[in-house]
């Protein structure tokens, strides 16, 4: 098809061929030399979208969706004030010694054979998803300057050869960040296609620390609130009470009265239907016939009498003769 465009209109081809020429001049000021592919794709992109690649507004928007407003930042390598002291604070734990002033001197700085560099710029290429290349490409960074004080709750230090989690910095007015914008999804972030901070990475200015997440205001980022949404009143309706009818019992189904129920299952004697039984003759299980038998009383028999004792004195027998004490005889 395009052939025969070229061959049936020379407007239109004219038209192709500088749209080609400018493919093929193109240069995406936010490549960091990734494959011919990749940068004529994005070519394209720019092209089509209507829009390049601003990483200085990219990284705005970034700040801005953690909750900075205009007016509380400064972006670009000729905004910043590097004589402020809270831009070249460091701690005992800093990957850096000395505070880099351009992107030229961070790249150098990350690219130096130092430990502390090594283990930063590994950290910083992991946090972004991007490679080495991409990440010492001094073209893809940005600094920022706060004109207020910030929280870094991603905020790393250097201990025994590894990046460890340093909880949240509370930084004074004038502390600055550089900005890594990713160059494979710049356009798509000018363009609204991916969030702004899916795409920024961090790594503060005076110590060299990276940074897990971007730095906000003091307070943190801000929630976004959701307007409340106006829902028609609830009419209840009331429940009436529940109410149980009692069925009175169909005589015919009465199993005394069923014939075909066995008669031992009956047992003896039945009750018409309608009629009243009587009470019940009571049934107990006590030899005296009574629900409980009385308790015997168990008391002590009555005394038995004793005669007084005799007034009649008593004469005692003489001794018979012959018996030892018996007087002698006349």
């Amino acid at each position: 098809m395009k052939k025969q465009t070229w061959m049936k209109g020379g407007i239109v081809s004219t038209l192709l061929l500088i749209t080609l020429l400018v493919v093929g001049l193109a240069v995406d000021p936010g490549s960091s030399g990734s494959a011919t592919s990749t940068k004529l794709g994005m070519t394209i992109n720019v092209l089509v979208a209507g829009k390049g690649c601003d990483k200085n507004a990219g990284a705005s928007q970034a700040l801005r969706n953690q909750g900075f407003k205009d007016g509380q930042f400064v972006i670009g390598q000729d905004k910043i004030d590097w004589s402020a002291s809270e831009a070249n604070q460091r701690g005992s734990t800093a990957f850096s010694s000395k505070t880099p002033k351009s992107a030229s001197e961070l790249t150098k700085q990350l690219a130096s054979k130092e430990v502390k560099a090594q283990t930063a710029l590994v950290s910083l290429e992991k946090q972004a998803g991007a490679t080495e290349a991409q990440m010492l490409d001094a073209k893809n960074w940005v600094p920022a300057q706060f004109k207020v004080k910030s929280e870094w709750p991603g905020n790393t230090s250097y201990q025994n050869g590894a990046v460890v989690s340093a909880g949240t910095r509370k930084s004074d007015t004038g502390d600055v960040v550089w900005l890594f914008v990713h160059p494979d999804v710049c356009v798509q972030v000018m363009n609204g296609q991916v969030p702004p901070e899916n795409a920024v990475t961090a790594d503060r200015a005076g110590c060299g620390n990276p940074q897990t997440s971007l730095p906000t205001p003091v307070g943190g980022k801000p929630v976004p609130t959701v307007p409340p949404t106006s829902l028609p009143p609830v009419t209840t309706v009331p429940t009436p009470p529940t109410t149980t009818t009692l069925t009175p019992k169909d005589p015919s189904k009465d199993v005394l009265l069923n014939p075909a129920v066995p008669p031992a299952v009956k047992g003896s004697g039945t009750t018409p239907v309608g009629t009243s039984p009587g009470p019940a003759t009571p049934v107990y299980d006590t030899p005296c016939g009574l629900v409980s038998c009385p308790t015997p009383t168990t008391s002590p028999p009555p005394p038995t009498p004793t005669a007084p004792p005799s007034t009649t004195p008593v004469t005692p027998n003489p001794p018979a003769s012959g018996d030892p004490g018996a007087p002698p005889s006349s």
